[in-house]
C-alpha cells in the first residue's frame, strides 16, 4: 500500500513538472508571437511615417520650384501712365478727343498732301508727356545750347493741351523734351462753317503755317484756299 502511494506521488510530481514545462513553453510562444506582432506594427508604422514624410517633402519641393519659376518669370509692368520721375515725366498729356485721328493737308499755298496722326498718347509716333518744370529748368541750365540729348528721351515731346472753351479752340502744344519753348509746334482744332480743321503754327505766334482736314479729298479741295478768319504766315 505504501509502495502504491509512493508511485502515485512520483506520477503526480511528473505531471506537475510536465505541466510546468508545457505552461512555460506556451508562455514563451505567446511572448514570441506578441514580440513579433510588436515588431511588425513598428515596421508598418515606420513605413507609413516614411511614406508620409516623402510625400510632404515632394510637396514642399514642388512648391519651392513653383515659387522659383514664378519669380523667374518677368512681371508685366501695368503702369501705363507714362510717368518717369528720373527723366522728368509726369505722365501722358490729356489730349482732347477732337485731335485724335489722321489729318490730311499741308501748306496752304501748296498742293502737296501730307498727314499728321494723333493718338491719345502720341503725335506721328512720338510720345507726349507732361513735363516737370524743375526738370526742364535744370536741363536748360546744364545744356543751354541743346547739344546733348539723352537717347532715352530723344523722341519725347513735352506737351500741354486743353479743350475748347468759349471762343477759344482746343489746343495742343509740343516741344522737344530738352528744346526751347520758342521752338514749339502749336495745334488747334478750328471750326469753319461746321467743318473741323486742324491748324498748325510754329513758335510763339499764332500765324497759320499749315491746315489739315479729315479726308484727302477735303485737303485737295482746299489746298490753296485761305479762310478769312485765319491769320496766315
Amino acid at each position: 500500500m505504501k509502495s502504491k502511494k509512493g508511485v502515485y506521488a512520483i506520477i503526480a510530481t511528473i505531471i506537475v513538472i510536465i505541466a510546468a514545462i508545457l505552461f512555460g513553453v506556451n508562455n514563451s510562444h505567446k511572448s514570441s508571437v506578441a514580440s513579433h506582432k510588436d515588431v511588425a506594427k513598428t515596421s508598418i508604422s515606420s513605413k507609413k511615417k516614411a511614406k508620409h514624410a516623402k510625400k510632404k517633402a515632394t510637396k514642399v519641393s514642388a512648391k519651392k520650384q513653383s515659387s522659383s519659376a514664378s519669380s523667374a518669370t518677368p512681371q508685366k509692368n501695368n503702369n501705363d501712365t507714362g510717368a518717369d520721375p528720373k527723366y522728368g515725366s509726369l505722365g501722358y498729356v490729356n489730349v482732347p478727343k477732337e485731335f485724335i485721328g489722321t489729318w490730311y493737308g499741308g501748306d496752304y499755298n501748296s498742293s502737296d498732301i501730307s498727314t499728321v496722326t494723333i493718338t491719345a498718347k502720341t503725335i506721328n509716333g512720338n510720345p507726349m508727356f507732361k513735363q516737370d518744370e524743375n526738370y526742364r529748368n535744370k536741363m536748360n541750365e546744364e545744356n543751354s545750347d541743346n547739344s546733348q540729348v539723352d537717347p532715352h528721351t530723344a523722341n519725347w515731346l513735352a506737351a500741354v493741351a486743353g479743350p475748347a472753351s468759349g471762343n477759344s479752340d482746343a489746343y495742343l502744344s509740343t516741344v522737344p523734351w530738352t528744346g526751347l519753348i520758342s521752338g514749339s509746334d502749336n495745334w488747334r482744332i478750328h471750326d469753319e462753317n461746321g467743318m473741323k480743321i486742324l491748324l498748325w503754327s510754329h513758335g510763339g505766334d499764332n500765324f497759320v503755317t499749315s491746315v489739315y482736314y479729315k479726308t484727302p479729298e477735303l485737303a485737295k479741295k482746299y489746298a490753296e484756299h485761305q479762310f478769312d478768319d485765319l491769320n496766315y504766315m
